[in-house]
């Protein structure tokens, strides 16, 4: 591990966050100059949530005064508009970030259209960009049009069934694939069904019960799940057949 000395560590170091500072270039570059320092493999980010970047362009210019606090660091873009809010042409982003961003080096590609932009993300800066499926339910599409990289929620309790479906479409066993991703569909509704949805909350009580690891609670302001809903989900996940811990 690199020796960094209490001067550079102080130069380095993110200040204190004040109302409002907490997200923006400045302490994303001090972030970025500090994972560097430290032997990071690569630096992964959201957009400014505040001032939204409009164009693809903007989000480009902001990526590119992050990665100049990095410059041999691997810089990934996590896009994820359901949250962010910001929805922009990935393949667009990666178009213009390819020639003016040296270290951009991918993304991750929450976004369902992973046969449209997703595809067309896969063939830029000749192949070279590596994206990440991030959504769940469209794993085995995006494999079968050319992801070979994901970051799933459901990979934390179900990953023989994940690992399943990469080897079966690697195969070109599509149908087979895709049986095995309704059945992890299918589950995930279960999980989901006491939250009315995704929540941070309903995954980690899931994880805790599927794995006997307990992970702990949500953070705030993130609700915490009522006992009827914890009850609701360990007989959910009962009926369809799963050891609980």
């Amino acid at each position: 591990m690199p020796v960094v000395s209490d001067m550079t560590w102080q130069r380095l170091a993110p200040p204190l966050a004040q109302p409002g500072d907490s997200n923006c270039a400045k302490n994303l570059r001090s972030l970025a100059a500090h994972a560097e320092i430290m032997g990071c493999s690569a630096i992964a980010i959201f957009p400014c949530l505040y001032d939204k970047p409009a164009t693809a362009q903007d989000l480009v210019d902001y990526c590119a005064e992050v990665a100049k606090a990095a410059p041999t660091t691997p810089l990934l873009y996590y896009h994820i508009p359901f949250k962010t809010g910001v929805n922009l042409l990935m393949s667009e982003f990666l178009t213009l970030g390819a020639d003016q961003v040296p270290t951009l080096s991918g993304i991750k590609f929450t976004d369902g259209d992973v046969s449209g932009d997703g595809r067309k993300c896969l063939t830029i800066a000749n192949g070279c960009m590596r994206i990440f499926n991030g959504f769940d339910q469209p794993l085995a599409e995006a494999l079968s049009v050319g992801f070979e990289a994901a970051i799933n929620v459901n990979f934390n309790f179900f990953p023989q069934m994940a690992s399943s479906i990469f080897h079966l479409a690697a195969e070109g066993k599509r149908d087979e694939a895709q049986k095995i991703q309704e059945k992890v569909n299918g589950l995930l509704e279960v999980i989901f069904k006491p939250t009315g949805g995704f929540s941070p909350s309903i995954v980690k009580a899931a994880m805790t019960m599927l794995t006997g690891i307990d992970v702990g609670p949500a953070r705030k302001p993130i609700k915490q799940l009522t006992q009827e809903q914890l009850q609701a989900l360990r007989d959910g996940l009962t009926n369809s057949g799963l050891k609980l811990h």
